[in-house]
């Protein structure tokens, strides 16, 4: 009840729509998933005088995205273990070709690893969005150095990226509570989204700095770009941008999703500001110690 009234006093304060969905508990204990949509209407004078909208029961609806979920993760769980006996049989059919000295087919098993790191990213991104539904995604609780951490990242992400610069600017010396392992998904999905979508481009930059209360971390790239109508929309689930010319890029649309949930479990904030042809800047915001 209380983050719907907040919602509508959003709306009416900024101007925005009104759009959110929530349960409803009958007097006879049934429970029901309702959407709401609404809109203020303002005098001539900038006060509110009116607002309308409308309620529709969705139930059914989210009775099936439930077990969509289960089905993800299910599938995902399951996926796991042959995806790691193929992996481990893959490196250690590379060992022993090595030590035989039939080293001619080693280049096409380190294809095939890639390909296993790959698909096991994926399947992990599937159980941490089903794990995100159900509430049950854990984190743990620790300090972290966040210039450390960065520059752990940029330095992995400088071995395995020989396509761009990547360059870290700033420094914090703060210490966040939260999930080391959490945040460092979020910053190498930022950074890996950064370069492949500027392909074109040569360069992205970090960029660290601090406020009496908050880190804030800038990944700026200078690709593509977002257009305006799909900004409010990339870090919902599955959503996907495609360029200018309708050119798919590789991914389920689950990372910035996910980057998006671990950021507000430890208190911040993401957002993203960017110019078609012009590059994107991902800010993320962290309370510190």
């Amino acid at each position: 009840r209380e983050r719907t009234r907040e919602a509508i006093n959003h709306s009416v304060e900024h101007h925005t729509p009104y759009d959110i969905e929530y349960r409803t508990v009958s007097p006879e204990g049934s429970i029901k998933w309702i959407r709401a949509i609404g809109q203020t209407f303002y005098a001539a004078d900038g006060n509110p005088y009116r607002f309308d909208g409308i309620t529709i029961d969705i139930s059914e609806q989210k009775a099936f995205e439930q077990r969509k979920d289960d089905f993800i993760g299910m599938a995902s769980h399951e996926l796991k273990t042959p995806i790691t006996t193929l992996k481990g049989l893959t490196q250690l059919l590379e060992r022993k070709l090595e030590r035989d000295g039939v080293t001619g087919y080693v280049s096409f098993l380190d294809r095939m690893e890639t390909q296993i790191n790959n698909l096991t990213r994926l399947i992990n991104e599937l159980l941490d969005v089903s794990k995100i539904q159900a509430g049950k995604l854990d984190y743990a609780q620790e300090p972290v150095d966040i210039d450390a951490l960065l520059s752990d990242i940029v330095e992995i992400a400088r071995q395995t990226t020989p396509t761009h610069t990547i360059t870290l600017q700033g420094t914090a010396h703060v210490t966040v509570t939260g999930d080391r392992d959490r945040l460092e998904q979020v910053f190498t999905n930022l950074i890996s989204n950064a370069v492949k979508y500027s392909p074109q481009a040569e360069t992205v930059d970090i960029v660290i700095a601090t406020t009496p209360s908050h880190v804030t971390i800038h990944v700026r790239d200078y690709g593509i770009g977002i257009p305006d109508e799909h900004q409010d929309k990339i870090f919902e689930r599955f959503y996907r941008v495609h360029d200018t010319h309708e050119r798919a890029f590789p991914g389920l649309g689950m990372g910035l999703y996910i980057a998006c949930d671990i950021i507000r479990r430890h208190g911040g904030d993401i957002t993203v500001t960017s110019e078609e042809g012009q590059g994107s800047t991902f800010t993320a915001t962290l309370p510190y110690q």
